[in-house]
């Protein structure tokens, strides 16, 4: 009698044991090619429970904010699918890039599920050097001047008046060929401003169409 109970103990352990859920997807990689930065892509993923307990998903982990994630249901029962739909947003990224999204579950074999999407985001206009300077400290009364190099990969593109926020300065734009044009940022560092500034110039774009300003930060310090 004891044999027979130990026995049934024993399969009854093994089988909730062996019961356990299992996340799959249909892909785990989409490549989006060579597109214009300023255009949303997304792609629709389908999840399926292949086990034999329910699936749960607990979190949806994104390793940049150029991503967002909306999920239709969280709960799958054995056998079961739901809908992941992964967003590249508008101008998030710039170039080639590779963005995981981590799919947080209760399954044991696969506590975290990664997903990949893939593609070349070309700008409309790359700054450089860069869009973010640090001035550093600038004496009062002195004056601080930068160059910033606009590189275009469409002709015909039209900018509207630089608009500026912050420390007062003066910019000005020049065409240098169709596909180059030099914006230059100039300041005084006034005694009677505080002891770090923050400027930010956006230049916005008349055409084409769709596309968000140019933004650039300018930081630094004022003796005191």
């Amino acid at each position: 009698m004891r044999y027979i109970l130990k026995t049934a103990l024993l399969l009854l352990y093994g089988i909730s044991t062996w019961a356990a859920p299992e996340i799959t997807s249909d892909v785990k990689r989409i490549d989006f090619g060579t597109y214009p930065a300023n255009v949303e892509k997304h792609h629709v993923f389908t999840l399926t429970n292949t086990g034999d307990a329910t699936l749960k998903i607990l979190n949806i982990r994104q390793t940049c904010g150029c991503s967002k994630a909306e999920l239709a249901v969280n709960e799958l029962e054995p056998g079961k699918s739901t809908e992941l739909s992964l967003y590249i947003k508008a101008e998030s990224v710039a170039g080639p890039y590779s963005k995981n999204v981590f799919i947080q579950t209760n399954d044991p074999k696969t506590r975290y599920l990664m997903l990949s999407l893939n593609g070349n985001s070309v700008p409309l206009v790359t700054v450089k050097p860069k869009d973010k300077i640090y001035a550093g400290t600038l004496k009062p009364g002195s004056k601080w001047q930068q160059e910033f190099i606009l590189e275009l990969t469409k002709n015909k593109v039209g900018f509207d008046t630089p608009q500026l926020e912050g420390h007062p300065a003066e910019t000005t734009l020049e065409k240098l060929s169709e596909l180059q044009y030099k914006l230059t940022l100039s300041l005084t560092a006034r005694p009677d401003s505080p002891e770090r500034f923050h400027i930010k110039l956006k230049l916005p774009i008349n055409s084409p169409a769709n596309w968000k300003p140019i933004e650039i930060t300018i930081m630094g310090r004022i003796a005191q």
